[in-house]
């Protein structure tokens, strides 16, 4: 990718170093930010890739999508009910890496324009949900 790419910059963020991986010099990693700084790493992101193999909610996804950030991210379960393919965001199945790269590459070379109608949509859909309706969904999947 980064080939194609040569201005790429990737950030990423964990509770802990990598035990054994040096990474080139495009990759940021942020060590345990605190919660506050994790909204600033979203909103320096144009797309924020999920590789996972399970995800139950998907909230990081959404997350980034309040911060306006489009996502590719694996059908691993909650992703899948919150991106709207080819709307604000492509999945791919859990471990198509040429899949995620191809998909990151169309995000990553949208026009302006594209980009623009994408961020949008993401944030539509993120603040399309709320604690209100939460609650009634899972009341409703209890009592089902």
């Amino acid at each position: 990718m980064k080939r194609k790419l040569s201005g790429l910059r990737v950030i990423t963020f964990g509770s802990h170093s990598p035990v054994i991986f040096t990474s080139p010099e495009y990759i940021e990693l942020s060590i345990s930010p605190q919660q506050e700084g994790i909204r600033l790493l979203y909103e320096q992101c144009d797309l924020w890739l999920c590789c996972s193999l399970s995800e139950g909610f998907g909230l990081t996804i959404l997350e980034v999508m309040a911060c306006r950030t489009s996502s590719v991210s694996t059908r691993c379960g909650g992703p899948g009910d919150i991106i709207d393919e080819g709307v604000n965001g492509y999945l791919c199945e859990v471990g198509d890496i040429d899949g995620l790269t191809e998909a990151s590459y169309t995000v990553l070379n949208f026009s302006e324009e594209k980009w623009l109608c994408f961020s949008n949509e993401s944030y539509q859909r993120a603040n399309a949900y709320s604690w209100h309706d939460a609650a009634e969904l899972f009341e409703r999947a209890l009592l089902d």
